[in-house]
């Protein structure tokens, strides 16, 4: 974690740019199309910490994603959570991303915290989150693949057009 903001250069591009914003007190996007969500909670703590502190909070949320994996798994009835979810954290773009400064498991956290609750029946909640997910990464191939496989194998048809409501009014 504290070998920079990641071997990946949109790390360090989000990095200054959240400086950027704390010093001139303006949203400036990374990359585009944006992240907000990422970039303006990282200008907020520029000044206090340094690339360790943007880093672990990639790693709390990587931790948020995985908490609720296991949870979605057990939800699920799923016969070996604890070894799926082993399974999970060793998935190499999730161990690489989990201790750098891109938004990818910020986003997959919000995404499986959305799932779960909406698994949960609580879905304006679900659909919430999942806005923040939007927010966050609204161009990751992996989250929107994991949305297509896993949410029309597992919800109703019901459920998942009032998911697609909270989604597409909020985007």
């Amino acid at each position: 974690m504290d070998a920079g903001y990641g071997s990946e250069e949109d790390a360090w591009g989000v990095a200054l740019t959240a400086k950027h914003i704390a010093q001139s007190g303006e949203y400036e996007a990374s990359r585009l199309p944006g992240h907000p969500l990422q970039e303006l909670f990282y200008a907020s703590i520029v000044s206090k910490t340094n690339a360790f502190g943007m880093n672990a909070a990639t790693a709390i949320f990587s931790l948020i994603a995985t908490i609720f994996f296991f949870l979605i798994l057990k939800k699920l009835n799923f016969n070996q959570p604890f070894l799926a979810t082993i399974a999970f954290v060793f998935t190499p773009i999730i161990y690489m991303h989990s201790t750098d400064s891109m938004d990818y498991l910020w986003a997959l956290a919000f995404m499986m915290m959305s799932y779960y609750w909406l698994l949960n029946d609580k879905i304006i909640f679900a659909g919430m989150l999942l806005h923040k997910h939007y927010i966050l990464q609204n161009n990751c191939a992996i989250i929107h693949g994991m949305d297509k496989g896993i949410l029309n194998e597992c919800i109703s048809e019901q459920t998942m057009y009032i998911m697609q409501f909270c989604v597409c009014k909020h985007v």
